[in-house]
C-alpha cells in the first residue's frame, strides 16, 4: 500500500500543477498534501476525511487569496 500512497500523491501533484507554468515548489507540496491525504485515506480506510481534509484545505487557499485582493 505505500507504494500506492507515494505513486497517487505523485499522481495528485501533477495533476494540481498548470501545465503552462510548472512551478516545482507548487508540484512539491501539492505532492506532499497528496502524500497526506493518501495516508489519511489508507490509515482510516475512509474518504470522507481525505475530502474534508481537501475542502478545508482549499478554503484556506481561497480565502488567502481573497485576503489579498
Amino acid at each position: 500500500p505505500a507504494l500506492y500512497v507515494i505513486a497517487s500523491g505523485f499522481v495528485f501533484g501533477m495533476v494540481h500543477t498548470q501545465i503552462n507554468s510548472i512551478n516545482w515548489v507548487s508540484f512539491l507540496t501539492t505532492g506532499v498534501f497528496g502524500l497526506i491525504l493518501g495516508t489519511l485515506a489508507w490509515k482510516t480506510n475512509n474518504t470522507f476525511y481525505t475530502m474534508l481534509t481537501h475542502t478545508l484545505y482549499n478554503g484556506i487557499i481561497v480565502m488567502g487569496i481573497l485576503a489579498n485582493l
